[in-house]
């Protein structure tokens, strides 16, 4: 065999590299499921600026059931019991849905399971309730 001719330096490390792949794992780990969703909002025909609090749940609805929220409260399409506040310029905020660095519940693939997904969201200013926001967004997985 040609390798037992190679110099023992070479063949050591030829072993040893092979040791070392074999402490690679197989299984890569899991990359969390993160949904990036931008949105637009209005009070009085204006555009929010500053601090606003939202609310997220992503919706079966086929059957109205709640497939995930972002404290995992929300129950038949209810509103969550608490709320993430967000920056909001001239209107325009962006959330990262399931992200590890937000106060939220992380987003799995059997959340997405279904067809008819869509995203729904609730805003209060601060000072007026929360009240949501219509039309729900679709979920294309």
């Amino acid at each position: 065999m040609r390798f037992l001719n190679w110099p023992p330096l070479r063949r050591v490390t030829i072993a040893s590299f092979g040791l070392l792949l074999g402490l690679i794992p197989l299984k890569a780990s899991a990359v969390p499921l993160i949904l990036q969703y931008q949105g637009f909002i209005r009070s009085d025909s204006s555009p929010v600026v500053g601090d606003g609090l939202f609310k997220f749940a992503l919706i079966d609805e086929e059957t109205e059931q709640t497939v995930w929220s972002h404290d995992m409260s929300s129950v038949d399409g209810a509103e969550p019991t608490s709320s993430l506040t967000l920056p909001v310029d001239a209107g325009y905020y962006a959330v990262r849905l399931g992200d590890p660095a937000f106060p939220m519940s992380p987003m799995e693939a059997s959340h997405f399971a279904s067809d008819a997904l869509a995203l729904r969201v609730w805003f209060s200013d601060g000072v007026s309730g929360f009240e949501r926001l219509e039309p729900d967004q679709k979920i294309a997985t």
